[in-house]
């Protein structure tokens, strides 16, 4: 796996020629050699004197925060891109971890010229992610009983008028009976009179 990873990067369109001439030479070479190459590798290139070579593979020195210890940075190919999303997005447990979580996982470990945008756009388009976790709920209130002193019935309108011309919305609520004689008064009364409503909303 390792061979195959340093052999990516010297191969990669974006980066390769930086790596290349970085194995051969601890000395930063002529910016000319590199006049043609991605902005990700001119931008690399003014940061030669961070770039290091450890078992093949070139990285990125960062030196964190006064106090802190130096960390490095793979530099990543453009075609192993989203094996890194991946195994920093689902972690050694499949953890989905959210977008902060998993720019610090990618920050941490290693570099690509645009590795926060292509992380965020991961972790937005990752289905698990999008099945599951909803975000936070909006704040409600509690539940209020609904306390009646009386059968309640109310016509209102008239509303805007829909496609379908009706204007009127009748509103029966009663909390005194059972659910049986509603439906039979609901049925004698209501629908054999004025006919079955187009829709029935009821809890």
């Amino acid at each position: 796996m390792r061979e195959s990873l340093a052999a990516r990067q010297q191969s990669d369109p974006e980066l390769g020629k930086l790596v290349r001439l970085r194995h051969q030479s601890a000395e930063q070479p002529a910016l000319a050699l590199l006049s043609s190459e991605s902005e990700s590798a001119k931008k690399l290139y003014n940061q030669w004197e961070r770039l290091e070579v450890q078992e093949g593979l070139v990285r990125r020195r960062i030196e964190g925060k006064p106090g802190d210890k130096p960390y490095m940075q793979l530099l990543v190919p453009r075609q192993s891109v989203q094996d890194v999303l991946h195994c920093c997005h689902e972690g050694m447990t499949g953890g989905h971890f959210g977008i902060r979580r998993t720019l610090d996982q990618v920050q941490r470990r290693f570099y690509w010229l645009t590795w926060n945008e292509d992380t965020i756009r991961f972790c937005e388009r990752c289905e698990p992610c999008n099945e599951y976790h909803r975000g936070k709920l909006r704040r409600t209130g509690p539940l209020q009983p609904v306390i009646a002193g009386a059968p309640y019935i109310d016509l209102t309108g008239p509303h805007p008028r829909p496609e379908r011309r009706h204007v009127y919305i009748l509103t029966c609520v009663n909390a005194f009976k059972e659910a049986e004689p509603i439906a039979k008064v609901l049925v004698e009364q209501v629908f054999c009179r004025f006919g079955t409503p187009v829709t029935l909303l009821s809890d």
